[in-house]
């Protein structure tokens, strides 16, 4: 068996996986960067009325912070100055740091003990036909090895395609941030990865501690081991590896648990970081990957003359996503100043 069996493994799967994904993060990204514009006008269009109808206390001030924070939310979903990429690389560096290393190596660690005890046992029988008590010392040690690497390696890559899922599908959840009743969906996307980041967490702390148990099986084997208790002491393994195997089990229940309580302090938090970055910075970088530099600005600017004079939709000489974003936005505008003039007492 080869020493870097579990790593090798995993490096075909996920690159299968990565490769079977590529390039679908640009790709919903840029299908909700389009959705983004008719999101917006109606976005405007119903605070326009919730604020005629008195709904907000003060309108300005409620106005202008959802709107920057649209504009943050766009700023990730278009990946504008590689800032998802960026949050991407930052959950992926997170799960290997609390890992404490790779998580596949621990598990070719592990195997490499498994066999090592199964072989000694084996061959401190000195039975002279059939190797009865080492023959079953050696399997009891193979199965409950067996078990904690086959439930081990199955929780690593649940939570690793997890991860990899939930990146890919990024701008989708991400965009769910923009309404209120689908905020929910972001929250759960974003308990998964910390679900998954904590499971990877948990179940290589149990590794760690399995193979020091091993370790001292095998040193006391070197030392007491006779042809007496030879299947003893494959039963103390083979239990080692089923309570280690359930261990990795209740450690991912665990960090489902534990990352459903966390999950809207989180969010609370990554809100109030994300409106620290400022509204200029974030219209800014929305305009320069809507269409790109000043031919952008120029395009919403025309777009929002047009939006603000009343010129129709058929009649709109501008053209560009941001040109009809500045349109939608002051056809929005101009439409909730009528009304509020028509509701002046005359």
């Amino acid at each position: 068996m080869e020493p870097d069996f579990f790593q090798s493994m995993d490096k075909f799967i996920m690159s299968a996986l990565t490769t079977a994904t590529q390039g679908k993060m640009a790709f919903y990204g840029g299908l909700f960067s389009t959705l983004f514009t008719s999101a917006f006008t109606l976005y405007l269009l119903v605070t326009g009325y919730q604020i005629i109808a008195g709904k907000y206390q003060k309108p300005l001030e409620d106005l202008i912070y959802n709107v920057a924070k649209i504009c943050i939310i766009t700023l990730f979903i278009t990946n504008a100055g590689g800032w998802l990429d960026l949050s991407i690389m930052a959950i992926k560096g997170l799960k290997e740091g609390l890992a404490g290393g790779d998580p596949w190596f621990y598990l070719d660690q592990l195997w490499i003990k498994v066999q090592q005890v199964a072989a000694k046992l084996l061959k401190l029988d000195d039975a002279d036909y059939v190797k009865v008590s080492g023959g079953i010392g050696a399997l009891l040690t193979l199965l409950g090895g067996g078990l904690m690497l086959i439930v081990t390696a199955l929780v690593y890559l649940a939570a690793e395609y997890t991860i990899l899922l939930m990146s890919v599908t990024a701008p989708i959840f991400v965009f769910c941030l923009m309404f209120g009743f689908l905020r929910q969906m972001f929250n759960n996307w974003l308990q998964a990865i910390f679900s998954s980041i904590l499971t990877i967490t948990f179940a290589s702390i149990v590794m760690m501690g399995a193979i020091r148990f091993i370790n001292l099986i095998f040193t006391e084997m070197v030392k007491q081991a006779s042809s007496t208790n030879l299947m003893t002491m494959g039963l103390m393994a083979c239990v080692a590896g089923v309570v280690a195997g359930a261990l990795v089990v209740l450690s991912s229940k665990a960090a489902g648990q534990i990352a459903g309580v966390s999950v809207n302090a989180a969010v609370q938090g990554m809100a109030m970081v994300g409106m620290g970055i400022g509204t200029g910075m974030a219209v800014k970088s929305t305009i320069g990957s809507t269409k790109g530099g000043m031919s952008g600005t120029k395009g919403l600017i025309h777009g929002s003359y047009e939006g603000g004079i009343g010129r129709k939709l058929d009649e709109k000489k501008s053209r560009g996503g941001a040109a009809m974003a500045g349109y939608g936005a002051a056809r929005a505008t101009r439409f909730v100043v009528q009304k509020i003039q028509q509701r002046r007492p005359r």
